[in-house]
């Protein structure tokens, strides 16, 4: 990201010119229409305008400035895997971290160069060639701290809580650290109707439509060209849970995620792939498991056995940083719902002026 003041002039009016590097994240960040744009003029009595990946302010240098910070501030979130919701823009102010900004936006000379995993401020933070990873709640960073202490974790929760995300953020600092050799991803292939040998493409293509997710996080931290490279090298490797049988993971990091979708079997084998060196996190939802009624469900099992021995974080919608809908759509969900007589019987109601005899 490039910063520069374009023009002073004697009034006191200045003009800042903001050119962001990341076009993908630009329409969440000005919003709908360029709502949020116009709500942060609103807010500061400035002028915002954008052509392209630049924005434009003008007015006074005092409120040019503040909503400067506050445009970096909302960037370097997206930078780092949040959303923005309705409010920001608008209401807040928030305090710019000069120094986490420019480790964000460093430009690296090779892939995994600048390795760090720092804690400021009684927080983690994990640096990126093209973001940082901050925990946004107390329960992320008891993760991190798990993560940091236990070569083996597991974190449970609903969807949108960042499990996903601080995992692998954790694991890819190790690696950029010298501290594991590789990165192993892995999920269960819970099929629905075809088989996966029915999908085309060789394996990396056959599993790319479920860890679609992962791949985004690493796009969003390095870049697709040197993600692409890491998994060139086996630096990443995607290994397919039906695979791992017999393997001996030394000095790896491991990454079991949607691990709701395993049975009792699968988890058991994944759990003894753990070699000398070697880190293991897993992650899932019990509420969202995909697996036919008559499996054993081996997350929820794993749970009942282990819980005495390895770290179990256990996230709630309360931890949910996603969206602020999801938090209220999941609370909808566990809230009994009264069921008519008409949906036991699987048959629709009829509408209350309606004949049952036409």
């Amino acid at each position: 990201m490039r910063i520069q003041k374009t023009e002073k002039r004697e009034d006191k009016d200045a003009s800042h010119l903001l050119s962001f590097d990341d076009n993908s994240l630009l329409a969440e960040l000005f919003g709908a229409r360029s709502q949020r744009l116009k709500r942060m003029a609103q807010t500061y009595g400035v002028a915002l305008d954008h052509r392209g990946n630049k924005v434009f302010c003008r007015g006074d240098e005092e409120a040019c400035q503040k909503a400067r910070a506050h445009l970096l501030a909302l960037y370097a979130r997206l930078k780092s895997c949040e959303s923005l919701n309705d409010e920001d823009g608008a209401f807040s102010q928030p305090c710019l971290d000069e120094q986490r900004l420019d480790a964000a936006n460093a430009v690296p000379t090779d892939d995994l160069a600048n390795p760090s995993l720092t804690r400021s401020h009684s927080s983690w933070a994990l640096d990126f060639p093209k973001a940082t990873l901050v925990p946004r709640n107390a329960k992320q960073e008891a993760f991190l701290h798990a993560l940091a202490e236990h070569p083996l974790v597991f974190a449970t929760g609903p969807a949108g809580t960042g499990k996903t995300c601080i995992a692998l953020g954790y694991g890819m600092s190790l690696l950029r650290r010298g501290d594991v050799e590789r990165v192993v991803l892995s999920r269960p292939v819970v099929e629905a109707g075809e088989r996966l040998g029915f999908l085309p493409g060789d394996m990396r293509e056959k599993l790319d439509p479920y860890l679609r997710p992962i791949f985004d996080l690493l796009h969003r931290w390095f870049g697709k060209t040197a993600t692409e490279r890491l998994l060139a090298r086996g630096t990443i490797e995607i290994a397919p849970l039906s695979f791992m049988r017999g393997r001996t993971l030394d000095n790896a990091f491991l990454l079991l995620d949607e691990a709701q979708n395993t049975s009792k079997q699968q988890m058991k084998m994944t759990l003894t792939r753990l070699g000398t060196g070697g880190r293991m996190v897993v992650t899932g939802d019990p509420s969202q498991a995909d697996l036919p009624a008559t499996s054993s469900n081996g997350l929820i099992d794993a749970e009942r056995r282990l819980k005495s021995i390895v770290p179990f974080v256990q996230f709630s919608r309360r931890e949910v940083v996603r969206h602020p809908l999801l938090e209220k759509s999941l609370r909808a969900y566990e809230t009994p719902v009264e069921t008519t007589k008409a949906e036991k019987n699987n048959k629709p109601a009829l509408p209350a002026n309606a004949n049952p005899l036409s």
